[in-house]
């Protein structure tokens, strides 16, 4: 294995624009304590927050860099990835648009049960916040899967990678008991994902 190097300059914006992400997130309650991780995509490469880091004051040392199969790359002082970067790596190598994804934990996505069926899918039709999802279409409607939260993290990534073998509508999954997982093309729009899932979280806890 090639030895860690110091985070690279070509990062930077997207750890800058992570920390904003974070700020904000964390100012809404969604990530509290060290809760949570950020990452972003550039090249063949993966920007993450560091495992154990409060994400409402985060650092531009505040990251990793992993290569697209996990390996770290690059690190600031002992810095290391979380275990649930699997869960990034996971999704970055089924989805191959999103430049950026987000995880927060927030008190109405961690109370949407899936009622003991792995995945469930929690169906929104005929609302107009589906079109923060991007679904535009008169009378579409958006598949919210919650998959199992398993001790061994590893275990979630796999369940991920299966499910998204196939082609979904929704940029967003839930981890029950353990908030939002949500992506986009880029940071802006990974943000605006979370968002809206958590409106949906919130719709359906009422």
């Amino acid at each position: 294995m090639s030895a860690v190097q110091p985070l690279s300059e070509e990062t930077l914006d997207l750890r800058r624009g992570l920390i904003a992400a974070g700020a904000r997130f964390y100012a809404n309650g969604w990530l509290f304590g060290t809760s949570g991780n950020l990452s972003a995509r550039y090249d063949d490469r993966i920007v993450i927050t560091a495992s154990g880091c409060d994400k409402g004051s985060l650092t531009e040392h505040d990251f990793v860099e992993i290569s697209l199969g996990g390996e770290l790359l690059a690190a600031s002082r002992a810095s290391k990835p979380s275990a649930e970067a699997s869960i990034h790596v996971a999704l970055y190598d089924r989805l191959p648009d999103a430049g950026a994804i987000l995880h927060v934990h927030t008190v109405a996505s961690t109370k949407l049960s899936a009622d003991g069926t792995y995945p469930a899918e929690r169906v929104f039709t005929n609302l107009e916040m589906l079109k923060g999802w991007g679904l535009w279409d008169e009378g579409a409607g958006g598949r919210l899967p919650i998959f199992e939260n398993h001790a061994h993290v590893p275990t979630i990534a796999d369940d991920t990678r299966r499910y998204y073998e196939t082609t979904r509508d929704v940029p967003a999954l839930l981890i029950e008991g353990h908030g939002i997982t949500a992506w986009g093309n880029d940071i802006t729009a990974a943000r605006r994902h979370v968002e809206v899932t958590e409106f949906f979280c919130r719709l359906a806890s009422s």
